[in-house]
């Protein structure tokens, strides 16, 4: 039932809608032109022409909403009101809806870990619905994405940094739903996709404005899913962290891991030569068909070995002579190390960088103990960074999404680059989700659907 049509006073509101909130047990106060639903209250004031309503909103006659409520769509105009039953989103719930204001009642779903079972079992339950604060919107998740973090946050290794959801998901794609104060660029109805803190496999988030990115037309969420989490670490650990620039050469490790896959689209779309680790030839293959000029194993084999032969070749075909070439010599080996492997790989990647070179290390997969060769590294003068994006500041977040925009969005918009997507998975099989991604055999990205459309 859509709204009537009515005078837009005060004393037409509560009369017209005094019979239906009777019947669904509620009432109506005349003199102050309140709405009471079950003990539920939201004032109404004149002054919300033009406002968006926001919880605990006093400025503009917006006073008490439950914290288990949510609040959706633009406060253009309070004119008349209706009450009808109604379903959003597959839950049911009451709907007060007036010429551009509607609040409904209902908690959301989210994935929330089982501690008490002993797999930590990932359930579909219902929870607190966010709330957007100032500077913040509230999005609508359409689709959302697996990360390795995701599974060291479910077995209790990698809390959240403080303030933020204890939800897992570091990523999501969907469409804003409200926006908290303070909040310019966004409206309601746009699609954004956004690097997250926390939050990401549940049916809505509440993200600060800085951390959002468009969704390009055309575009499926699940497709903007895969984006913000690797392709912005990818970017901050090669060009910020490292300081690659066009014509050296960069090592990547985990090539078709989704922030492998993406970090050798950038690098290759920066004018670098890209060598790349990966565990089967099907993932080497994908490797090369992104851009690697040479990609190896390392179960099996010395990748270090392996890649100093090969710029030796390189290097021997570039001169026209034959002759091998050390690997230091004239600047030989790598300029930069991208690794996740930690104390398995850190021998090997000292030994396989130029002078001069960087090793940036994202995560410790292969274990963090290690002896190291503090001499090797003076002698070739080498810098080792860590690097971990989730804990850091929001203005950073919103400094690193402004600083890849700049550089790769025009490639991103125009398909230079693209996003990885291994698979598909219903959020509700988050578990599963997790169990593919453990066993190593995905290329790109996996995702979550939350909602499909």
């Amino acid at each position: 039932m859509g709204p009537a049509q009515a005078p837009h006073t005060r004393q037409h509101l509560c009369q017209t809608t005094q019979g239906r909130l009777a019947a669904m047990g509620g009432s109506v106060g005349v003199d102050y032109g309140q709405l009471r639903l079950g003990g539920d209250e939201l004032l109404v004031g004149e002054a919300l022409q033009q406002r968006r309503i926001v919880e605990g909103d006093t400025g503009y006659g917006v006073v008490r909403v439950p914290a288990s409520h949510r609040l959706l769509e633009p406060a253009a105009q309070v004119t008349l009101g209706v009450v009808e039953q109604c379903q959003l989103d597959g839950h049911d719930g009451r709907r007060l809806a007036w010429a551009g204001v509607c609040v409904t009642f209902h908690r959301m779903k989210a994935i929330v870990v089982d501690t008490e079972t002993p797999e930590r079992d990932l359930l579909w339950r219902d929870v607190a619905d966010p709330v957007a604060g100032d500077g913040q919107v509230l999005v609508d998740i359409h689709a959302s994405a697996v990360n390795r973090a995701d599974l060291l946050q479910r077995g209790g290794h990698y809390p959240p940094p403080p303030g933020e959801s204890d939800i897992l998901g570091l990523e999501m794609a969907g469409v804003v739903a409200a926006t908290g104060l303070g909040v310019s660029g966004w409206q309601v109805g746009d699609r954004v996709c956004a690097l997250l803190g926390g939050g990401g496999y549940a049916e809505q988030v509440a993200v600060d404005a800085r951390q959002l990115l468009p969704v390009p037309d055309g575009w499926s969420f699940e497709r903007a899913a895969a984006v913000p989490e690797v392709f912005l670490t990818a970017w901050l650990n090669l060009f910020r962290e490292a300081g690659l620039r066009a014509s050296e050469t960069v090592l990547i490790h985990a090539g078709a891991s989704g922030v492998g896959t993406a970090a050798i689209q950038l690098a290759r779309e920066a004018g670098c030569r890209v060598v790349v680790t990966a565990g089967t030839e099907a993932k080497r293959e994908r490797c090369r068909q992104l851009g690697a000029a040479f990609a190896c194993d390392y179960k099996d084999t010395d990748f270090a070995a392996e890649i100093r032969a090969y710029l030796n070749d390189d290097l021997a075909q570039h001169r026209g002579d034959g002759a091998a070439i050390s690997p230091n010599a004239d600047g030989g080996g790598v300029n930069v190390v991208l690794d996740v492997g930690g104390a398995s790989h850190l021998a090997r990647n000292l030994d396989v960088l130029a002078p001069q070179g960087r090793l940036v290390l994202l995560a410790l997969l292969g274990g963090s103990g290690s002896g190291i060769d503090l001499g090797l590294v003076l002698r070739k003068r080498l810098h080792l960074i860590g690097s971990t994006l989730r804990s850091r500041p929001i203005p950073e977040k919103g400094d690193i999404i402004a600083g890849f925009r700049a550089q790769f969005w025009d490639a991103l918009v125009a398909g230079r680059i693209e996003p990885v997507i291994d698979r598909v998975i219903p959020v509700q099989e988050a578990g599963a989700a997790h169990a593919v991604i453990a066993g190593n055999t995905t290329i790109g990205k996996v995702i979550l659907a939350v909602r499909r459309t």
